[in-house]
């Protein structure tokens, strides 16, 4: 008992001993001044084991050679502080808190002067059990001489941990720093600056907010390691990149690293820095959680397949958005690959300068080696200043993968390729859709009623062969093929709309279907057969006992294309079947038409609203031959969205009807809804009324696919001259008319024949008030 009450108390003044030992000490020498020199301290000892050392003025410490084992070192007080060493210092710390503290507004460099030996310089080190913090910054640094290998060195010891909060940075020709994920742990609002050529990228945990930043590579990129990464935001900024070097700029990140920030190329000196290769053999995934920034003096390449490695998959996921301002975007740079190089994106595509394209001249006709994958799950938009996502050989295919939202285009797009998987691309005249490939089959792929184009799709062919147009509005995928007559070079475009035309039917077609119809145009190139398809829907009122065949609008009428050399769909009750037009030399609006089986549909001879006093006073006329069994009339705000006011039962021998509707302020649009004694439905031209003081609208420009004369039907609040416009695409002026106006409904007929073919838009002024936009192709 004796004995152990002599070790206790032996042990206890051993502890006592050493407390009263360690110092608290601070540097107190001009700079300059050597950390052996103990005048140098404000205990005039140099500091050793177990001693707090503080630094709180801005100085240079010279420490040759040296071996340094201290407590903790901290640097305080907005102070620069500087250590150089010529040959090999071994510098520790192991207190258990702030072994290493350096506060916020001060700094601590380490700076190796020597250029002999790779050894050379100053190597910190955090013992097992220590734990620092950098706040300020702390910097690596070592003599510029080009023969220098790497110098200062940060050496994290297991069971120790640095958290920075501040920056820390690696100058030219600093060491590197052996850490771990679990014992280097990077804040929030924390920065890692490499600011050298090639090295090593630490191994730490990454907040999601904090920053690794590239801005010294000249020869060579960084080591990133082979395992799997998780970094917060990334910045390559490397305006030095010399382009002496024989090598690729691969970043090679490791296979399903993950960036949780942002990653931005801001400047890579006009050269060419590639994401992903495959030095290890493994397909590459890297996902970037927020936005991918590429701006200006950078071109990007998503992937370099190396040899032996061309059937690698490699994938870039942003899960924000996609921004370019500038430079060049690259899908992959070999030009013998067969795997996939994908750009997938959740966010918007925003291009406002740069190019987007893959460099790799590879192709296939049967898979899609490039891709820019639409996959998220809301609404997505797609906006390129270039108008092109694509390449020489017509290969970067566009995937719309989207689980809820769509695609929207908010600029006219060409794209190699379209492969549709899930979510509906809208289009309209304006920001079309080009598929550039004349592979008839691969370029366009997968539509169906889950995924498909609801505006404009321009294809471009080069053989005989169907070409589909993947077409749809509201929920109903409905598409229609082209099939040129010739190989020529040709390009086509095509609409659908979901809406009834109730244009009058020229024998012998009874009826046209009421669900829909197509627009298409000719832009260049051959004549053509038109293909519609059936899809499981029934034509309206068509019975066993008719056939189905194409049915063409001429501008006045619904007419047969059947010819000679069409087709036709029989029974005419079918749900399936395909049925081609004749050969067509002029393309305008195209449906089913119904021959034979029924009776003959309605034909609304004339339909007419005026103003009278605070109400709306609407006539219509029908064929005495089939009087409708009821008519709904229809009204809307706006001209677009109609809902029904009213009804006006048919009675046999009865041909004239009227209806009287109260007037809502400003624009009044009515249609009529006639309801046929087999279900069939005819819709009528659009009437407008307006109800004010000012103000008119135009309610009719038909037809739209022009060869000569076009009615213009306008609706006036009061008379006057409107000033009428048709410009082109770009704005041109190329028509000014003055056209007398009277209060009502006025219609005027216009001879365009001396108009080039084109697309063009009409518009009108009157009384600083300007009409809706109507868009016309003049043959």
């Amino acid at each position: 008992m004796r004995k152990l009450y002599i070790l206790l108390l032996c042990l206890l003044i051993t502890l006592h001993s050493s407390t009263l030992l360690a110092a608290n000490i601070t540097w107190t020498g001009s700079t300059g001044g050597d950390w052996n020199d103990p005048s140098n301290w404000s205990t005039a000892t140099v500091p050793g084991a177990g001693d707090n050392v503080t630094f709180n003025s801005s100085v240079t410490v010279t420490m040759d050679d040296l071996t340094i084992g201290i407590a903790s070192l901290k640097v305080t007080g907005n102070s620069n502080v500087i250590f150089t060493s010529a040959g090999i210092t071994e510098f520790t710390v192991s207190a258990a808190t702030n072994a290493l503290a350096i506060d916020n507004g001060s700094s601590l460099k380490t700076f190796t002067s020597g250029t002999v030996d790779d050894d050379f310089g100053i190597h910190l080190s955090l013992l097992t059990g220590s734990s620092g913090v950098i706040n300020g910054t702390f910097t690596m640094e070592a003599n510029d001489d080009p023969y220098l290998g790497w110098g200062s060195s940060l050496t994290i010891n297991t069971g120790a941990t640095l958290a920075v909060n501040g920056t820390l940075t690696m100058n030219p020709h600093a060491g590197v720093i052996e850490s771990t994920t679990a014992n280097l742990i990077f804040n929030t609002g924390s920065n890692y600056i490499h600011n050298m050529d090639a090295g090593i990228i630490p191994s730490a945990t990454w907040d999601a907010a904090s920053t690794l930043q590239l801005t010294g590579l000249i020869y060579r990129v960084p080591d990133f390691g082979s395992a799997a990464l998780s970094l917060g935001n990334v910045i390559i900024n490397t305006p030095n990149v010399s382009s002496l070097n024989q090598f690729i700029f691969s970043l090679n990140l490791p296979n399903t690293t993950v960036i949780k920030g942002n990653l931005s190329v801001v400047n890579f000196n006009n050269l060419t820095l590639v994401l992903l290769t495959d030095v290890t053999g493994v397909p590459g995934l890297v996902t970037v959680n927020k936005n991918f920034v590429l701006s200006s003096n950078s071109a990007v390449q998503l992937a370099y397949s190396g040899f032996s490695y061309e059937n690698n998959d490699y994938t870039l996921q942003v899960n924000g958005d996609y921004i370019q301002s500038a430079g060049a975007f690259s899908l992959q740079g070999n030009n013998s690959v067969t795997g996939t190089s994908k750009l997938a994106i959740k966010g918007n595509f925003v291009q406002t300068g740069g190019q987007f394209t893959s460099s790799s001249t590879a192709t296939s006709a049967t898979d899609n080696l490039f891709i820019v994958e639409f996959n998220g799950n809301a609404a997505q938009t797609i906006s390129s200043s270039a108008n092109t996502i694509d390449n020489a050989a017509n290969m970067v295919a566009l995937r719309i993968n989207n689980t809820s939202g769509g695609v929207s285009l908010s600029s006219a797009l060409n794209v190699g390729r379209l492969d549709l998987q899930s979510g509906v691309l809208s289009t309209n005249v304006a920001n079309s859709l080009i598929i550039n490939s004349t592979n008839n089959t691969q370029g366009v792929t997968n539509a169906s009623s889950a995924s498909y184009i609801a505006g404009p799709v321009t294809r471009r062919t080069n053989s005989t062969a169907a070409y589909l147009f993947p077409t749809g509005q509201n929920g109903f995928y409905r598409p229609i093929e082209i099939i040129p007559n010739s190989a020529t070079p040709s390009t086509y475009t095509a609409t659908y709309f979901r809406a009834a035309n109730g244009s009058p039917v020229a024998s012998p077609l009874t009826k046209i279907a009421v669900t829909g119809y197509w627009g298409v145009g000719r832009i260049s190139g051959s004549d053509a057969v038109v293909q519609l398809a059936l899809s499981g829907e029934a034509v309206p009122g068509s019975a066993a006992n008719s056939v189905l065949v194409v049915a063409g609008y001429n501008g006045t009428q619904w007419s047969s294309l059947l010819g000679s050399n069409g087709t036709s769909i029989s029974p005419g009750n079918a749900v399936n079947g395909t049925a081609k037009s004749d050969i067509q030399s002029n393309f305008n609006l195209f449906t089913f038409g119904v021959v034979g089986g029924d009776p003959l549909p309605i034909i609304l001879l004339d339909f007419t609203a005026t103003k009278s006093g605070s109400s709306a006073n609407l006539k219509w006329k029908v064929d005495p031959v089939d009087i409708p069994q009821s008519v709904e009339i229809l009204k809307s705000t706006n001209g677009r969205d109609f809902a029904k006011v009213g009804t006006v039962a048919g009675v046999d021998n009865v041909t004239t009807y009227s209806y009287t509707d109260p007037l809502s302020d400003g624009n009044n649009y009515y249609r009529l809804r006639m309801i046929d004694k087999d279900g069939s439905v005819v819709y009528s031209k659009v009437a407008a009324i307006i109800n004010q003081a000012n103000g008119f609208a135009i309610t009719g420009f038909a037809p739209t696919l022009v060869t000569r004369n076009v009615k213009l039907n306008v609706s006036a609040g009061s008379g006057g001259t409107m000033d009428l416009y048709i410009t082109d695409m770009s704005g041109k002026i190329w028509r000014k008319l003055g056209v007398q106006l009277s209060t009502g409904n006025n219609e005027q007929q216009l001879d365009l024949s001396d108009l080039s073919a084109g697309v063009y838009q009409v518009f009108g002024y009157m009384n600083g008030e300007k009409t809706g936009v109507i868009r016309f192709v003049k043959q």
